[in-house]
């Protein structure tokens, strides 16, 4: 079927609302609106990749490269200047709380708006600080206005406007994080070389103001409207030859928000959660550990870009595997090299293979990246799919605060030895998507699939 035709027949995976699905608006006989904005959909796509490549890839891999020229400048050690990160993102944590709801109550684009201006202001005004505590409430400011934007709209918004082809979407979004990585390591070293830590800053609320409030201004909508002709895309779209229900990635049918959190699988969803944080709390000190080993800041840096680099290409397939492959092979493809990777970067700081390690880590930790969301999207459905990420992102965002501390604290403790703290991340990796594959088997949705399967059986046998 043609993306821009829609149906008037009740499809399939139309369920009756008994309390944990959502039933469609737009289903039964009703006459649909024509779809009108056949390619909104990839405009919002444009806009995801825009907040991830900017707002992630500069603003989210960039911190540990301010670390030693804030240490130099406020004369504080390590772990004073990780507290700078840990308010920021304890900040977060607590605004994830009601961040689904403000996306959902509230018109997105002045939400996303205001959050952006507000994260670019933060960050311009760290020029004036002139003490480290001032950079402490600078931090927990930014915290606040940067959460909804970069950590919970794009994927939220991903979910809501793609019905068919979320994993490959969701896949170059985050890839696009990578790619910003990859560029802006070694280039934030550059510049704060020839700007100074303060310059640097700036140039972030700059990016932040130029390349993103554009598209939360004109672009960015929470969900389709069917009222005014628009749609998910490919929704209505029934393949009868794919091996996954249609209802994985329906955007109307889903667990209801209340009955997840009360079910057993959503505290491993949190677990798997906080053991994939708990990697990506080492992601601002991957810097400053290849300069402990020896290696120049700017050497450290492209180990660093390696990483990203992997991440990168990690992100770019890992969704089309997601949604080809058998679940549980899939999972083995993507995390073995990671494990491979982070092994090999506890072992060495040969630059040669410092680099190709890092590679493959961060090929390992991109993938990760995709399979956590991939696999809460497909455990709970798409219908309040905004409350229950935000929920789980709670406990995310309280776990990096937690850890990048703690890790400059083990830092410090152990004499000024990273390999302590690459101990715990190896573990963290590995668990991570043990427990995430545990998660997938028992995920609540395959009730609701095999009702689909079912119904879809003798909807066949009634037609021969």
């Amino acid at each position: 079927m043609d993306e821009s035709t829609t149906t008037t027949t009740s499809s399939p995976l139309e369920l009756p609302n008994n309390g944990s699905f959502n039933d469609s608006s737009n289903s039964g006989n009703m006459q649909m609106v024509p779809n009108k904005h056949k390619y909104k959909p990839w405009w919002i796509f444009a806009g995801c990749c825009m907040i991830s490549f900017i707002g992630l890839g500069l603003e989210g891999d960039t911190r540990g490269q301010f670390y030693k020229a804030l240490r130099t400048a406020f004369h504080v050690p390590q772990d004073k200047v990780s507290l700078m990160i840990t308010i920021q993102l304890l900040t977060s944590a607590i605004v994830l709380i009601f961040g689904g709801h403000l996306l959902e109550k509230f018109d997105s684009r002045v939400v996303l708006s205001i959050s952006v201006a507000g994260t670019a202001l933060g960050y311009i005004s760290c020029y004036f600080a002139t003490q480290l505590w001032q950079m402490y409430i600078i931090m927990g400011i930014i915290g606040f206005f940067y959460t909804v934007p970069l950590l919970l709209a794009p994927t939220v918004l991903l979910s809501n406007w793609f019905e068919d082809k979320f994993g490959l979407v969701l896949s170059l979004m985050f890839a696009f994080t990578a790619l910003g990585g990859t560029i802006f390591q070694p280039l934030a070293v550059e510049m704060i070389k020839a700007w100074t830590w303060r310059g640097g800053y700036v140039a972030i609320g700059i990016s932040f103001a130029v390349c993103i409030l554009p598209f939360t201004l004109f672009v960015m909508k929470f969900k389709p409207d069917h009222s005014k002709g628009e749609y998910a895309w490919g929704e209505g779209n029934i393949n009868p030859n794919t091996k996954k229900a249609r209802v994985q990635t329906s955007p109307q049918i889903g667990v209801d928000a209340k009955k997840a959190f009360a079910s057993a699988i959503f505290v491993f969803a949190v677990i798997m959660m906080i053991l994939f944080e708990g990697v990506r709390g080492f992601d601002s000190y991957m810097q400053p550990y290849q300069v402990s080993g020896g290696l120049s800041p700017i050497v450290a840096a492209t180990v660093c870009s390696c990483a990203t680099f992997g991440s990168f290409i990690g992100k770019t397939y890992a969704g089309a595997l997601l949604d080809k492959l058998n679940t549980n092979l899939a999972v083995a493809l993507l995390a073995v090299p990671g494990v491979i990777g982070w092994i090999g970067l506890f072992c060495t700081h040969n630059v040669i293979l410092a680099r190709f390690f890092a590679f493959w880590a961060g090929s390992g930790t991109g993938t990760l990246g995709i399979i956590v969301p991939w696999i809460i999207r497909q455990s709970f459905g798409g219908k309040d799919y905004s409350k229950i990420l935000s929920r789980i992102n709670v406990f995310a965002y309280l776990t990096v605060s937690f850890t990048t501390g703690l890790y400059g604290y083990i830092y410090d403790w152990c004499g000024k030895n990273y390999h302590p703290v690459l101990v715990i991340v190896i573990l963290c990796f590995a668990l991570s998507a043990i427990v995430g594959l545990f998660v997938f088997h028992h995920r609540p949705m395959k009730k609701i699939e095999n009702v689909i399967n079912a119904s879809e059986t003798v909807q066949k046998a009634d037609i021969l």
